[in-house]
């Protein structure tokens, strides 16, 4: 398998989400507007996804649809796959731009779970030691769980090694 990529919670055209603060008062995604937000989102995907890669986008895509957002779409480089979140409208003018979409996936193989919002351990299924999830933005949990959103991984995907590096770290502690 090629570079498979991880990332959540871009939230384009969320002008709303430019307002919301950290528990310390600081902004957790300090941007002029939402240009110059999707601008930094589109810029961290492509500084290291190619062409051919696999990109999973864990939800909260976008808050606008329509031509604005379909050119957004089209600048970001990848083969791009949807693990829906709580902010998406499940419409052709999302779906249109992943190759296949997901309530959640099991990479069984590898030992971790896919999702938008953490889920318990108990979900996790037999051979995974591992959520990789969005959802929670800044906000790291405890345990074995991995946060891809795009503010604490400075707006960029989390490349497969670094979510393996993780499932060892986990499966030691087992």
């Amino acid at each position: 398998m090629g570079n498979v990529w991880f990332t959540s919670d871009s939230h384009f055209f969320h002008e709303n989400f430019l307002k919301f603060t950290d528990n310390d008062g600081n902004l957790i995604r300090p941007f002029a507007d939402v240009g110059e937000m999707n601008q930094r989102i589109i810029d961290g995907w492509n500084e290291v996804i190619k062409d051919g890669d696999k990109v999973y986008h864990l939800g909260d895509v976008t808050f606008k649809y329509g031509p604005a957002f379909d050119h957004v779409m089209s600048c970001l480089k990848g083969q791009k796959r949807l693990v829906v979140g709580n902010h998406d409208l499940i419409l052709p003018a999302l779906l249109k731009h992943f190759k296949k979409s997901f309530i959640c996936r099991f990479f069984g193989q590898w030992g971790f779970v896919i999702t938008h919002i953490p889920i318990s351990q108990a979900n996790f299924g037999r051979k995974c030691v591992l959520n990789v999830h969005g959802h929670t933005h800044q906000t790291l949990m405890k345990g074995p769980y991995l946060n891809v959103c795009v503010e604490p991984t400075n707006y960029r995907p989390v490349h497969l090694d670094e979510i393996l590096t993780e499932v060892a770290k986990w499966r030691k502690a087992d």
